[in-house]
């Protein structure tokens, strides 16, 4: 886990609260990060470390989502590091 997929978790959750998280949102962010897509495959895998406790977390950036909302955008987040990641 690295402090960028911290950072690119946090930006993730405020779309997802806005209602624009998007899987083209999803890449735009992950570019961010970078134009190597080494780097950036670096950073998505991290984030899947952050979603193992999602559903039990309460830090500021989820305490407004129900358990029912963060299980939701958990899902909707796995889903889409699937997508990114190239299949091994």
């Amino acid at each position: 886990m690295s402090a960028e997929s911290y950072e690119m978790f946090r930006m993730l959750i405020k779309e997802y609260k806005n209602s624009e998280l998007t899987f083209a949102r999803f890449c735009e962010i992950a570019e961010e990060f970078g134009v190597d897509s080494s780097y950036q495959e670096f950073v998505v895998r991290g984030i899947s470390k952050y979603l193992e406790g999602l559903p039990s977390n309460n830090n500021s950036d989820v305490k407004s989502l129900d358990f029912d909302e963060k299980s939701e955008m958990a899902e909707q987040i796995a889903m889409y590091i699937e997508e990114f990641l190239p299949a091994d």
